[in-house]
């Protein structure tokens, strides 16, 4: 292993295998307790695109083998050779689905309504209640010749939009999900954790609305026609450029739109201030 590829090494996998565990994860960070000290709430960030942690209890933070130095207090020449030695034939690889394309080989193996423990626990370290958890299916599908198992939610035209803890895939044609429960109000989300973080905090049947989760930002054109049917639109989309353009569009062709965001402007989306809401009532008076 050379100092390129010590440094790409996923930062979260170099954690789990030296023993340390996400209190929280989503698709854009995880947050580790440091291991540099004893602390009561998760403080290292660990940015899942940039692939760079940073910790904020001093303010300091860098790639794969910058944390590595600082855990053993080596420096970089002697760090290297460790990781050669202690990590010998370990895959630090992220587990990454193959591309869905028009000339992917696909298979639905099987859907089920009970999610394993590995999906539970994905979900529950986003906080998303057992009662959420029922509008999501377990589906189990192959692409090419790889196997995977993800939670799923059907979107209107018999696709899946697929997650787990380590990829995001739609399984099918791309479009909008739509539940429908007959309702004058809707509730629109970006994405399924942003569904799921709204039932977790009300019951579905206390919101007395229906749902539209766009599954992405590219799909704002889509949903125009459904939502022009109803009285109360309300709109909580994510808190970034994207989100804005989407909103923006929604607002000017529906007069009944009202965008919610500013409940949670501190953060990027709904799952990100439900974790952050959970973790606040459970640090010690």
């Amino acid at each position: 292993m050379n100092a390129r590829q010590a440094k790409s090494i996923p930062i979260v996998s170099l954690l789990k295998q030296l023993g340390y565990t996400p209190n929280k994860a989503n698709e854009r960070e995880a947050w580790f307790k440091s291991p540099f000290r004893n602390e009561r709430t998760a403080s290292l960030k660990v940015d899942l695109k940039k692939n760079v942690w940073f910790d904020h209890g001093v303010n300091f933070g860098g790639n794969g083998i910058d944390l590595f130095m600082k855990l053993e207090n080596i420096e970089f020449t002697k760090a290297l050779k460790m990781f050669n030695d202690k990590f010998e034939g370990f895959s630090f690889h992220q587990h990454k689905a193959d591309p869905i394309n028009e000339n992917s080989n696909t298979q639905i193996l099987e859907t089920t309504k009970v999610l394993n423990k590995e999906l539970q626990s994905y979900c529950s370290s986003r906080f998303i209640s057992k009662y959420a958890q029922t509008f999501l299916t377990q589906v189990a599908y192959k692409v090419n010749s790889k196997s995977y198992v993800s939670i799923g939610i059907q979107n209107r035209s018999g696709g899946w939009e697929l997650r787990n803890s380590a990829l995001k895939n739609c399984l099918g044609v791309k479009d909008i999900t739509y539940i429908n429960l007959g309702k004058k109000t809707v509730f629109v989300t970006e994405g399924i954790f942003d569904f799921l973080s709204i039932v977790t905090f009300k019951n579905i049947d206390r919101l007395n609305a229906d749902f539209i989760i766009l599954n992405s930002v590219n799909q704002v054109s889509r949903s125009i026609n459904t939502l022009k049917n109803y009285s109360s639109i309300r709109l909580y989309l994510d808190n970034d450029n994207a989100g804005d353009r989407a909103t923006i569009t929604l607002l000017n062709q529906l007069e009944n739109a009202k965008d919610f965001r500013p409940k949670y402007k501190k953060f990027i989306d709904l799952n990100e201030w439900l974790i952050d809401r959970n973790q606040l009532k459970s640090k010690p008076v």
